[in-house]
């Protein structure tokens, strides 16, 4: 049940760190069946208001909600995010679909990573 909020400079690289985390989890499971880890990941991209070592915003809120609703081992992603991060390929993206979120009016649109497919650059610190 616990919870984790990260940011980076750009949509790409938060989707590569959520690539790379889930995969060392695989390996992790692998190796540990007794003990394994399942995370939920969502991603969306925009500006957050940082105060006294927190995040908060309508950002903030989106990318929490997305994650709320994908299922261990997944990583989701807004449309936002996808569009900026499918520009430069390498991603694996499922197809687009309409989810509503708790707390936020209408439907959104999110994409799952199929992180599990090669060619992926994984790498967190490219741009």
């Amino acid at each position: 049940g616990d919870g984790f909020m990260l940011t980076f400079p750009s949509a790409r690289r938060g989707i590569g760190f959520s690539i790379a985390l889930q995969r060392a989890l695989r390996l992790y499971n692998a190796r540990h069946p007794e003990l394994m880890l399942r995370v939920r990941v969502g991603v969306h991209t925009g500006d957050a208001i940082h105060d006294k070592g927190d995040i908060f915003g309508k950002h903030v809120i989106l990318a929490a909600r997305i994650a709320s609703i994908a299922e261990g081992a997944q990583i989701l992603v807004s449309s936002l995010a996808y569009e900026l991060a499918s520009s430069s390929g390498g991603v694996p993206f499922g197809a687009e679909r309409k989810v509503e979120l708790k707390g936020l009016v209408g439907s959104h649109l999110v994409r799952e990573v199929h992180w599990w497919e090669e060619p992926v650059d994984a790498d967190p610190t490219r741009a």
